[in-house]
C-alpha cells in the first residue's frame, strides 16, 4: 500500500549539497509513517515540476540510492528527489519545494512533497 502525505504531520530531514560536484548526502525521517532513511547521490539541474515556480532553479536525481535506518524495516532501494529554490535566495524559504518518491525497497510507494522546513546546506559553486 502506498504512503501519502498527511498534512497534519511534519517530516524532518537534513541534506548537504555540494554544488561543485553536484553530490548530496542526507537523511529523511517521517515518524508518522515510520520512514527513516539516508541516501547519497548526484542531483542535476532540471526544470521545475508542473505547477512549481522557481527563480533559483531546481535540482533532482532519479534512481538515488537509499538505506533504511529503521531496524524494523531494513533494506535499501532507490528514490527520486527534487529540490527547488522558489525565490532564488539560495537558502530555505517558505515558498521552496521538495518532493521525494521511493521507487522500491522497504519504503516502496512512499511519496511526499511540499514546502521544506528541514536543513539544507549548500556548499561549493553551482
Amino acid at each position: 500500500m502506498p504512503y501519502f502525505l498527511d498534512p497534519t504531520t511534519k517530516t524532518s530531514f537534513g541534506f548537504v549539497f555540494d554544488g561543485t560536484t553536484q553530490t548530496f548526502s542526507g537523511s529523511y525521517h517521517d515518524k508518522a509513517r515510520d520512514v527513516d532513511l539516508k541516501g547519497t547521490g548526484v542531483l542535476k539541474a532540471q526544470p521545475p515540476p508542473v505547477g512549481v515556480k522557481s527563480k533559483g532553479g531546481c535540482v533532482g536525481g532519479d534512481m538515488v540510492p537509499y538505506q533504511s535506518q529503521n531496524p524494523n524495516n531494513p533494506g535499501e532501494g532507490f528514490l527520486i528527489l527534487v529540490l527547488c529554490d522558489a525565490d532564488g535566495s539560495g537558502g530555505p524559504s517558505g515558498d521552496d519545494f521538495m518532493a521525494i518518491q521511493v521507487l522500491d525497497g522497504p519504503y516502496a510507494g512512499y511519496l511526499n512533497s511540499g514546502t521544506p522546513s528541514g536543513n539544507i546546506t549548500v556548499t561549493g559553486g553551482g
